[in-house]
């Protein structure tokens, strides 16, 4: 084939080229709508659940109910980690670890439910619920994890960076 292929004729490397992309982009195509409806059936799936062991007395004590839900979410990050439902996911997996920190009292996770906060805040800064992710993650840092000083510092990034928001009045109360 490569003896077809004269270095004289540009034109037809070019048609070469041009259907081997055509090829690709059809290929890829449905894979990534297919990870979008995924993640948007695990993120639909997690906060159904999310929403179920928040009633749940008994089976809101069990860190393997939590788990679970916290494996949801995570899953429709992984999937379309830029897509609509990530910013989303995060958050949610931010609530996930804070409940568990609440209903458990393990500190690691109001640890790790601040990350993910500040995960959304800084990977979606634009998003409407960055501003959310900030004020919770202020107040675990007040609340739970005795550290003012990383409060103050999310409570300004509220006031300064979405002025706009609905939890400015919020931050500047705490602030």
């Amino acid at each position: 084939m490569a003896a077809d292929i004269h270095p004289r004729d540009p034109m037809r490397i070019i048609r070469i080229l041009f259907f081997f992309l055509a090829a690709l982009l059809v290929w890829a195509g449905p894979l990534s709508s297919g990870a979008l409806a995924s993640a948007q059936r695990d993120y639909t799936s997690g906060w159904n659940e999310f929403q179920r062991l928040i009633k749940d007395q008994k089976q809101s004590r069990q860190r393997t109910a939590w788990l679970a839900v916290r494996n949801m979410f995570n899953s429709a990050y992984q999937k379309d980690p830029g897509g609509p439902e990530a910013p989303k996911a995060l958050f949610y997996l931010g609530r996930v670890h804070e409940e568990m920190g609440i209903r458990l009292g393990q500190r690691s996770d109001f640890t790790q439910a601040a990350d993910y906060y500040g995960r959304v805040a800084s990977r979606f800064p634009t998003h409407t619920w960055a501003d959310d992710a900030l004020l919770r993650k202020a107040r675990i840092h007040l609340d739970h994890l005795e550290d003012s000083a990383q409060a103050y510092i999310d409570l300004l990034a509220i006031v300064h960076n979405h002025p706009k928001g609905d939890m400015l009045p919020q931050a500047q109360t705490l602030l």
